[in-house]
């Protein structure tokens, strides 16, 4: 434009512009991404289709620029390469998106409809050789632009026209199409510029190319996009999986980067503004108003105060900006700066509760899932390492898993207790671990107290998808150890309220037990009859009865000890009782009682239970009295004539070992006639097995010592001299505890 230019030239030795280091590096980014897919899923056909036009593209941005090959082989070569990426790359690229985000069956079932864009990248692909060959030119831009125009908009209207109905989720995801946009108007821009330049409707400055050779920047949006999709809607069998964690620390990296940039940039802009420094000089104790301007070393110095202080208001605004823009990333994905003094507080608050332990595990489950900002929590507490004591859910629908884990209790408590610390769900066996990893749960962390497994904690991934550090670990441990408290405290409520429960209901039993043996013996003439049982427990299996007939000159009294101790041998003894009070009814010997009593209790009791008993018939008119027992101790008989004590013991087995010919055969009546001073005692061998501190026995030989002693006392007297010298060999006992129960009758003739 007729003027003289005079300009300064430093050659350089090698030239990259920053458009074509830009462009290299999506370009190996993109062919990275499209091998990783051709790599893991090249058995799937959408993988196949979009890793190839990936590696297309990434193949076009990542080739050299013409300007820096001297062969002009190579560049033909690359020519051709490049055409060939173009137009049958961007074809493919395309139909790979039928596959993006779901498939679209109805454009995928007509085969023709993908022919169309090859033929289209034929007819161009041939014009392109016959420009080169014959026109002599490797510009591509204007022909390539034609062509993305012509392919872009047949996909978009087939697109439209063979479009499938689908969910919100679905429809919402169109990322993928930015890529389309992305392919088109990288391509098409130089394109637009080319003929807005012919048309005078832009300035130089934008048709000499500054636009056009950073177009390379929207190119990117084709594999973010694509991997966006991948990940977003876990296409090609999850192949990408973008954590909220890793989107956390991208956007994190990205709000910091950008922070110091600013910084950066706004120090420079500050420092090289001009200040307009009034007329005001400040010496030190005084300000100074001056006529004349201030001197350039004066002025600098006050230009760099305000440099820096405009400079430091800068940074401490964008840093409250960056640290409220930290806390909004922070609160959408869930990143907790955890107070763990107060958390545990809140712990502790829950376990001095007085509460049912399905409260404590529904408390402490949800704390730790709001605590913890977690997805999915489990607590599940054990009794006695043998079963599940109560059970809570958080962010799984319970009803079936809650009777999955009554069904796996056993090897879920079995192997949790080979772990002392927290472990992965995957390190137990595929057919407990599958159905809890479905549910989404990833971790447990075992509680134990004095060696006992009380608790496991199974945990699932945290709402920001981080793994758990340390600290975390550790602080979930100590919420354990808490809330052992808890669990234990009510363990033993429960367990002192059920041993309360407990003995009320056996101290009711007792009390009907004994309500069930005679308060008031029956008087007879000619007979003292006097008796006492006591339990070894609160009920017990030792019996006794008396019964008389009408004409009350026959008195028929029963002793009788059920196998046993406790409340299975007071149920069979309830039961015998009941049966022999009938029986007796009928006037029977007492064997014949006895046989008939067998048969029936024969079919109550269980195979290694057994009934023993002593039945004697007197007969007051003529004195005289029969006897016949079933494996029972031996009736000791003091004969006052001869001054000496019998031991009577007649054949017979227990009841309820067989129902037949054999016990029968083996039961007998023994007749004896008894005089005036003559008595009978009856017991159980609770007296005769009694054991002082030595282990040794009471015995048959103090027993008749004692008999003989009290030889001449009333019924009741002779049952108070065995029970207090019983009472004084035991007292040394190691054990407070009766050993067995006692039961002991006398009947004494008058």
């Amino acid at each position: 434009n007729n003027k003289l230019l005079d300009i300064d030239v430093k050659l350089a030795k090698y030239g990259l512009e920053l458009n074509y280091i830009i462009s290299f590096l999506i370009g190996l980014f993109t062919l990275l991404l499209g091998v990783y897919i051709l790599l893991f899923r090249h058995y799937l056909l959408e993988a196949k289709l979009i890793g190839f036009g990936l590696l297309n593209f990434g193949f076009l941005m990542a080739m050299p620029r013409f300007s820096i090959v001297s062969s002009d082989n190579i560049t033909v070569l690359l020519s051709f390469l490049i055409s060939f990426c173009i137009f049958l790359g961007y074809p493919i690229f395309l139909y790979s998106l039928n596959y993006l985000p779901y498939r679209r069956e109805r454009f995928l079932a007509k085969k023709w409809l993908s022919v169309f864009p090859i033929i289209i990248a034929s007819v161009f692909y041939l014009y392109f050789i016959f420009e080169f060959f014959f026109l002599k030119s490797t510009y591509i831009n204007h022909l390539s632009s034609y062509f993305f125009i012509v392919v872009t908009f047949y996909y978009l209207l087939m697109f439209s026209f063979f479009n499938e109905k689908r969910s919100a989720s679905k429809i919402h995801g169109r990322a993928i199409y930015f890529s389309v946009l992305a392919y088109f108007l990288f391509f098409f821009t130089p394109f637009l510029i080319y003929l807005l330049d012919l048309a005078h409707f832009i300035p130089d400055i934008i048709s000499s190319g500054n636009i056009s050779r950073f177009r390379h920047l929207i190119i990117l949006m084709i594999p973010l996009s694509i991997i966006y999709t991948i990940a977003k809607y876990s296409l090609l069998e999850k192949l990408i999986r973008i954590t909220k964690s890793l989107q956390y620390t991208i956007l994190t990296a990205l709000t910091n980067i950008t922070f110091y940039l600013i910084v950066i940039y706004l120090i420079v802009l500050i420092s090289n503004l001009e200040y307009p420094i009034p007329n005001i000089h400040f010496t030190g104790t005084n300000i100074e108003i001056l006529d004349s301007p201030l001197k350039p070393q004066n002025n600098i110095f006050y230009s760099k105060i305000i440099s820096i202080f405009l400079s430091g208001l800068g940074i401490y605004i964008l840093f409250c900006l960056k640290d409220k823009l930290i806390r909004l990333l922070d609160s959408r994905y869930h990143i907790v700066k955890l107070d763990y003094k107060e958390a545990l507080e809140e712990i502790a608050h829950i376990v001095q509760q007085r509460a049912s332990l399905d409260s404590i595990a529904k408390n402490i489950g949800k704390q730790i899932a709001s605590l913890m900002q977690v997805k999915r929590v489990v607590v599940i507490f054990f009794e006695n390492e043998k079963q599940i004591a109560s059970q809570f859910y958080y962010g799984i629908e319970s009803a079936d898993i809650e009777e999955y884990s009554k069904n796996k209790q056993r090897e879920l408590i079995s192997y949790s207790k080979k772990f002392n610390l927290n472990f992965l769900l995957s390190d137990l066996p595929k057919n407990i671990a599958s159905v809890y990893s479905d549910c989404g749960l990833k971790y447990i962390f075992p509680l134990r107290s004095k060696s006992e497994l009380l608790r496991i904690l199974l945990i699932g991934e945290k709402m920001s998808e981080k793994p758990f550090n340390s600290d975390e670990n550790n602080f979930i441990m100590m919420l354990s150890r808490q809330a052992a408290i808890g669990v234990e405290n009510n363990f033993l409520i429960a367990d002192l309220a059920a041993r309360e429960r407990m003995r009320q209901e056996l101290d009711i039993a007792r009390r009907i037990q004994m309500s069930s043996l005679p308060s008031n013996l029956p008087n007879i003439e000619g007979l003292e009859i006097d008796a006492i049982s006591r339990p070894a427990m609160e009920v017990g299996g030792d019996f006794y009865d008396i019964y008389i007939d009408e004409n009350k000159k026959h008195l028929t009294a029963i002793i009788g000890d059920v196998s046993g101790k406790g409340t299975s041998a007071a149920l069979y003894m309830s039961k015998i009782q009941g049966i022999l009070s009938t029986l007796q009814e009928f006037e029977q010997t007492p064997s014949g009682l006895l046989s008939k009593s067998n048969k029936l209790i024969y079919t109550y009791l269980e195979k290694s239970a057994f009934i023993t008993a002593t039945c004697i018939r007197f007969d007051t008119e003529n004195k005289s009295a029969i006897i016949a027992r079933a494996g029972h101790l031996p009736i000791y008989y003091y004969n006052a004539h001869n001054d000496e004590i019998q031991s009577i013991i007649p054949r017979g087995i227990v009841l309820g070992m067989n129902t037949g010919e054999l016990f029968d055969r083996n039961l007998e009546d023994y007749q004896l006639n008894y005089s005036q001073g003559d008595f009978f005692v009856l017991l159980t061998d609770g007296v005769t097995e009694a054991r002082d501190e030595g282990e040794n026995e009471f015995g048959e030989d103090l027993l008749k010592k004692i008999i003989l002693e009290e030889k001449s006392s009333s019924a009741s007297e002779i049952i108070a001299k065995i029970q207090s010298s019983l009472d004084n060999f035991t007292k040394a006992s190691a054990s407070d505890s009766q050993f067995d129960d006692v039961t002991i009758m006398v009947i004494k003739v008058n």
